[in-house]
């Protein structure tokens, strides 16, 4: 655990979310927050602002489009601050990150040969998974490798990714964090193995970034991606790129914006409105640190947007820890991923299965009980045959957030115990 790191206040920061001051709606306990986090007043007061005053083509010298584009300027700055993204990259936003991840794939395209090999894993939800297999089976003489979970834990040896590398490694894609499995890989340690043998990597963040804030500088990837929409922010997909790989990316977008490297990925163009929102969490984390620390934010919003993030997940260790020994500790259960929580070893999503009890069944005692929980494949059905899950089965996801409480966590224990 961090040292100096103040217990967070959390009614404080339900404060911020409009939904938890609605008679019904905020009755609700949000236990499937990896499919989708609410968002602060913050993020929605900066994106009605981006609607209703400046909902023009940004960039031109009159005020309102003036506004919008000095508006999406901050935003980007701050998301790369935040990311710590270095000189020599950039972000991009996108409409989603499985958009995102083909756009990359497909630049990629022309430059592949016969020989080359593509190493991903099948614990990825589908969207850092299938660009690249599709990519290997459309491209001649192109070669994937899979980089495997453990059939029964779920988790992924950097022992097995060694035996896979070799001198003809393109490219290795892999998940910071899995949607289902809940562990935190290790991201830094895997992209400078790949990068010894010479391959580039792509990492999907979507599932860490709500927890952690990503260190973009410090893992050393040439792609990074999340989705904001699961960070208290709106619907859009983030990239963290490096320059000298995008500059040799194919052209994705219309001809005449193929020499502006920030539109390459993007064939349809920015959503403006999304990113001027994205000010609105600069805005959440700077009242939540101002809050917490005494005094405004300073210096780089990766320090302090990280600072931040370091509280919330200690909370989330809190809370989660009595969900995960319920689990773990009932024979009928079947707790996929680590056993157990510490600071940093594992995000609170957390799936399991009830022998004899469907899926289903389990999410619909939650549901009887105001708890919103998932059920599903989640778009790792890879990882759920590698499981010996049927897909079309799934697992009960209970994905915990910042928001959520001891005691929404104690009624979710209750509601599992009825549905056993």
């Amino acid at each position: 655990m961090p040292a100096n790191v103040p217990q967070l206040d959390v009614q404080f920061l339900r404060d911020q979310f409009p939904v938890f001051q609605h008679p019904d709606y905020g009755a609700w306990a949000y236990m499937e927050n990896a499919g989708g986090s609410h968002v602060p007043r913050q993020v929605a007061d900066a994106l009605s602002r981006a609607l209703t005053l400046t909902k023009v083509q940004p960039y031109y010298p009159y005020g309102p489009s003036r506004d919008m584009g000095e508006a999406m300027d901050r935003a980007t700055a701050f998301t790369a601050e935040m990311l710590n993204v270095p000189e020599g990259a950039r972000v991009v936003f996108g409409p989603s990150t499985t958009l995102n991840m083909y756009m990359i794939a497909e630049g990629l395209r022309p430059s592949l040969k016969p020989g080359d090999e593509i190493i991903v894993t099948n614990q990825e939800h589908e969207a850092n998974g299938g660009a690249w297999r599709r990519l290997a089976d459309e491209v001649e003489g192109v070669r994937l490798k899979e980089w495997r979970v453990d059939g029964k834990t779920g988790r992924l040896s950097l022992d097995d990714l060694r035996a896979l590398l070799t001198d003809k490694t393109r490219l290795l894609a892999f998940t910071h964090c899995s949607n289902v499995v809940g562990e935190m890989n290790d991201a830094r340690a895997a992209t400078a193995l790949a990068h010894e043998a010479g391959g580039r990597v792509v990492i999907d963040g979507v599932a860490y970034a709500p927890h952690r804030v990503p260190d973009f500088a410090a893992i050393g990837a040439d792609a990074y991606c999340y989705s904001a929409y699961k960070t208290f922010a709106v619907h859009q997909g983030v990239m963290a790129v490096r320059d000298d790989w995008l500059e040799g990316l194919e052209n994705q977008g219309h001809f005449f914006n193929g020499a502006y490297p920030g539109m390459k990925l993007v064939p349809a163009g920015p959503q403006h409105g999304e990113i001027a929102a994205m000010n609105g969490l600069q805005a959440f984390y700077g009242d939540l640190y101002t809050h917490h620390f005494g005094a405004a934010p300073q210096g780089k919003a990766n320090e302090w947007a990280g600072a931040v993030h370091d509280m919330i997940h200690a909370h989330e260790v809190v809370i989660a820890a009595p969900l995960l020994a319920f689990l773990r500790e009932e024979p009928r259960i079947r707790l996929i991923g680590p056993q157990e929580i510490a600071f940093g070893n594992r995000a609170p999503t957390i799936s399991f299965t009830v022998k004899g009890v469907s899926a289903g069944d389990v999410t619909n005692h939650l549901a009887a009980a105001k708890i919103g929980a998932g059920t599903g494949h989640f778009y790792a059905w890879r990882l759920m045959e590698a499981l010996g899950i049927k897909p079309e089965d799934g697992v009960v996801r209970v994905s915990l957030v910042a928001y959520n409480t001891e005691d929404e966590v104690a009624r979710a224990i209750a509601a599992i115990k009825a549905a056993l």
